[in-house]
């Protein structure tokens, strides 16, 4: 009997705190949503074209004479000016300008070329230019420099030149020189803006200026313009 008696208790005791909760619990409002929001997962995985379609150099009368690089992927050179070449007497002194030409060039344009079609906006390169001769009398060339006019960088789209739509590569090379000292830079994209396309710099009526002629011995003189691209990942 005194078992059953303490059950009794324990029932009545907990019957009292239930009653005392329910009296403290705040009503719900029909009119406030709980919860108010949810979330959807959601995912994409994009591809490009790793293997776009060969650049085409300018067309005449933009060009016509540039050579392509066979560029198979997104981003590199994809051209560049055909070999050139000139000849004339060296003055008594001071300084000797060359013409220089390409064969079957009618235009005196030339271009080199950059292929970039990874639409980004973090693009950080820049294409730059230095001259180096080779051969035992390259030294007689220390200082002369090629000179060319009417830099300028657009898009190519199939051989034909047309504006940029948002300056998303420049030039601070409108008057071109090129030496054998230190690289020049040519054009280099734009932080923050999308890059996507095949972006052409191009030059006219380079020569060869050598500054002291009194110090260069008549012959035959070669060398490169070796185009450099390189991109600083940050």
């Amino acid at each position: 009997m005194k078992s059953i008696r303490l059950l009794g208790a324990t029932l009545l005791a907990s019957t009292t705190l239930l009653g005392a909760a329910s009296a403290f619990a705040a009503p719900s409002d029909p009119s406030t949503p709980a919860p108010a929001s949810a979330q959807t997962p959601v995912s994409a995985e994009l591809t490009v074209n790793q293997t776009p379609t060969q650049p085409v150099p300018p067309l005449v009368p933009e060009g016509g004479t540039d050579t392509g690089t066979g560029i198979t992927g997104l981003f590199g050179i994809a051209y560049a000016p055909n070999a050139l070449q000139g000849s004339a007497q060296l003055k008594e002194s001071g300084e000797t300008e060359v013409i220089l030409t390409s064969t079957g060039n009618t235009t005196k344009k030339y271009n080199v070329g950059v292929q970039d079609k990874t639409r980004a906006k973090d693009r950080n390169w820049t294409l730059s230019a230095q001259l180096e001769w080779t051969g035992a009398n390259k030294d007689y060339m220390n200082g002369a420099t090629i000179k060319a006019t009417g830099g300028n960088v657009q898009l190519n789209e199939a051989g034909n030149l047309s504006a940029l739509a948002d300056a998303e590569v420049t030039t601070a090379a409108a008057d071109l020189t090129i030496g054998n000292q230190a690289p020049v830079e040519i054009m280099a994209a734009q932080k923050g803006k999308t890059i996507n396309g095949v972006y052409n710099y191009q030059f006219q009526e380079p020569k060869l200026v050598i500054p002291q002629s009194q110090n260069v011995t008549a012959g035959s003189y070669s060398g490169n313009i070796n185009w450099t691209l390189s991109n600083v990942v940050e």
